[in-house]
């Protein structure tokens, strides 16, 4: 019986205690996954079943509960926690349990390494040491409080965000130490691959664990396992008799200490491995970023004989009368018979049949090799007309805001896995292929997680000296803005404060400007002081003094015209300033001198646009060149299966509102709506550029119906276009994609 047939048999409703199953979120050799509602709490969380077993098992009973609350009382801010566990009858005199987690939607580390894979290239190395160094610690915290994981791997290792690894399964491997489903191979005793040997014997030490995050390490910092084979016993065997291929050899960028520690910690003898998997992990990075660093000997158990201890005998070996003459460090469970007896015969048939070619020496020829990494290049597949001369990898998520330096030999990208990238174009240009792991970008700036993942934006400065980045979050109810040089040196957090309430929405911003070289204006969502649920927002300034101005609160009478803005946008040229809501955009200007005020010119009433007065009228807006214009882009009109892009001369009575004519879409394809639009900063021509969600950009001149110039090539990319920008000079155009690269892609526009 499997088991969704165990766990339709549990209520009409599909319960689990007072957790309702919505959905399965993943299954494995130690049990399923399930995405449950709370109905006590009103929430979903995560809940783990365990293979079923005989109610009558009141040894496996007895041991569920202790580790499940040894595991529950774990308190690590990189340890997931155990809210609740608890277990529940079936038909058959069969039973279930289940153990209760938080429902996190970020992932594993698993999938963020089978993302670089598929990119055929390694994690930068930065970011494989942060949640190294994040397991580390919370594997040193749950042995001193005497307890070890048996289970360490990327799958066991969830995302909360980009930055933040929560170590998973305490306790189950122990849970199921000896129970009747261990029968299957491999099942509860961990994952061969990163199952330390003694553990294949049935003995874990607290340096087991060290050894399987040292096999991670292994993976992240060289593409491959350190054994691979056709079976679990086959990759087990390896572990217990064969040295570890050294990781220079599928990664000659590592230095001499780097592989050294790696070994250190991969050694058969657990003694031999370092006693504090942090301390392998400090040294491995000052390794990785010295070259010449020479690592100084990893304190071992002999050293630390305090962090030594045996785990309690699992209750059913206390239960095993026959054993009682023995001494207990003697002591083997059935299981442990069981899989090292499976190892030794599985061996000395292979060596009978000489059919185990796996089992050959290191030296050998046959031993199996992944490919070597390929160098790192920006070379486009092809050159000519309309193509890009630069194709960016390096996000390992879509760059949803560019920036261009003043001489366009630089561009600053930002992208939802928060990091901040700095690309010297200039010299990817005449250079654009790099040594192997190496990455194209120069300069990496790591940010907070912010409150929303897919609104992490920049502004420059008018002089283009400086760099501001938005929403990056400091706690839940506070924010900041950082300003740095391109560069990402002379870094200046700015903190803010502008939630009055628990209420409120944030910390997040929505729509920043340079005013000028001194102020930034920033718009902040709030909840209405109503009972209606409704949001307004707020339109702030602050210096580069760090001092806070409010202009203008929505909740107010005194500007009916302004009900909620989603987007602030300055024009260097005239002064003035965009703010942009549902139904119309309201151009005006700030004065900076003396106490900072708004003052509104005019507004552009866009509500013929709107489908109803509860949705927006406007998808984007830039200023022309000049800045005698507004291009807008409207939303999209089923009625004419297109989008309409405006440029409204704002400075008029009565404004017209030209058209820019958007390509017919060809009948048998996928209708593709705008998705981005940037006007080009030069009084040059193509003025605008726009992009489609299905990757394709068209460039238009700013004339009365003018129909599009030209069409870039983008190599092929299906996926939609999250950024784009002009360099200030007018004759580069970079974008940013959604497709499985999270390409940025540079054109040269004549």
């Amino acid at each position: 019986m499997d088991q969704q047939e165990l766990l339709s048999q549990i209520t009409p409703t599909n319960m689990l205690g007072r957790y309702r199953i919505l959905r399965r979120l993943g299954r494995g050799g130690m049990g399923e996954v399930w995405l449950c509602e709370d109905q006590r709490l009103d929430r979903q969380v995560a809940v783990k079943t365990l293979p079923a077993q005989n109610q009558q098992d009141h040894t496996f009973i007895q041991r569920f509960e202790r580790e499940a609350k040894a595991a529950a009382a774990l308190n690590h801010p990189h340890i997931l926690p155990v809210h609740d566990y608890g277990k529940q009858p079936l038909a058959n005199e069969r039973i279930i349990t289940y153990i209760v987690m938080p429902y996190i939607q970020g992932g594993s580390l698993s999938e963020r390494i089978a993302f670089y894979t598929r990119q055929r290239r390694l994690m930068p190395y930065q970011e494989a040491l942060n949640f190294l160094s994040q397991a580390a610690s919370a594997i040193d915290y749950a042995h001193k409080q005497r307890l070890i994981h048996r289970d360490i791997k990327p799958d066991n290792m969830l995302l909360r965000d980009e930055n933040w690894l929560l170590l998973a399964d305490f306790g189950i491997a122990r849970m199921l130490t000896g129970t009747e489903s261990l029968t299957t191979a491999g099942n509860g005793i961990g994952t061969p691959e990163f199952m330390a040997p003694e553990q294949a014997r049935g003995q874990a030490h607290i340096t087991s664990d060290n050894y399987s995050l040292a096999v991670v390490a292994y993976l992240l910092f060289t593409g491959r396992l350190p054994f691979q084979g056709e079976s679990a016993i086959a990759i087990s065997i390896q572990h217990l008799i064969e040295e570890p291929p050294p990781p220079r050899q599928f990664n000659p960028s590592l230095s001499p200490a780097t592989e050294q520690l790696l070994l250190q910690s991969l050694a058969k003898d657990p003694a031999e491995r370092p006693a504090l998997a942090s301390d392998f992990v400090t040294q491995l990075e000052r390794s990785l970023h010295d070259a010449a660093y020479q690592p100084t000997a990893l304190p071992t158990i002999r050293d630390l004989p305090a962090l030594a201890f045996q785990e309690s005998v699992p209750l059913l070996q206390q239960e095993q009368s026959e054993d009682e003459q023995h001494p207990r460090h003697l002591r083997l469970s059935r299981r442990q018979l069981l899989a090292t007896s499976a190892i030794t015969a599985t061996a000395v048939a292979g060596g009978a049949l000489g059919t185990w070619g796996i089992m050959q020496r290191p030296s050998s020829p046959a031993r199996i090799q992944l490919p070597a990494q390929p160098n790192s290049s920006a070379r486009p597949r092809s050159t000519g007309k309309d193509k890009p001369v630069l194709v960016l990898t390096g996000h390992s998520k879509a760059a949803y805001s560019l920036v261009w330096s003043q001489d366009a030999n630089y561009l600053v990208s930002a992208g939802s896995d928060n990091q901040v990238l700095f690309w010297n174009l200039s010299r990817l240009r005449q250079q654009p292929d790099r040594p192997s792991l190496t990455p194209l970008y120069d300069h990496q700036l790591r940010c907070n997680q912010p409150y929303n993942a897919a609104t992490l934006f920049m502004a420059s400065s008018p002089d283009r000296t400086r760099l501001a980045i938005a929403n990056l979050q400091i706690t839940d109810t506070d924010t900041q803005i950082t300003l740095c040089t391109p560069d990402f040196n002379n870094i200046t957090p700015i903190p803010l404060r502008v939630r009055d309430t628990a209420s409120d929405y944030g910390p997040d911003i929505d729509g920043m400007a340079w005013v000028d070289d001194q102020h930034l204006v920033f718009a902040h969502m709030k909840s209405a002081p109503d009972s209606k649920g409704s949001s307004f927002y707020q339109l702030y300034l602050i210096n580069t003094q760090q001092t806070l101005y409010q202009l203008l609160d929505t909740t107010q009478p005194y500007d009916p015209d302004v009900q909620t803005f989603t987007s602030v946008l300055s024009s260097f040229r005239t002064g003035s300033l965009a703010v942009i809501h549902k139904q119309s955009i309201v151009v005006g200007q700030i004065n900076t001198s003396g106490q900072p005020a708004w003052h509104k010119h005019s507004t552009i009433d866009l509500s013929q646009f709107a489908r109803d007065k509860d949705h927006s009228a406007i998808n984007m807006v830039d200023w022309s060149a000049d800045g005698r214009y507004l291009v807008v882009l409207v939303p999209f009109s089923s009625a004419t299966n297109t989008q309409q892009l405006l440029y409204i001369p704002w400075q008029e009575v009565n404004p017209v509102q030209y058209q820019l004519k958007v390509p017919d879409y060809a009948t048998d394809r996928v209708i593709a709506m705008f998705s981005h639009i940037a006007c080009n900063p030069a009084d040059l021509s193509p003025g605008v550029a726009a992009g489609t969600t299905n990757g394709d950009i068209y460039l238009w001149d700013f004339r009365e119906h003018s129909s599009f110039a030209s069409k870039l090539d983008n190599g092929g990319i299906t996926g939609a276009v999250t950024s784009l920008a002009w360099s200030p000079d007018g004759h580069w155009l970079a974008a940013g994609f959604e497709d499985s690269n999270t390409s940025i892609l540079v054109w040269k526009i004549s």
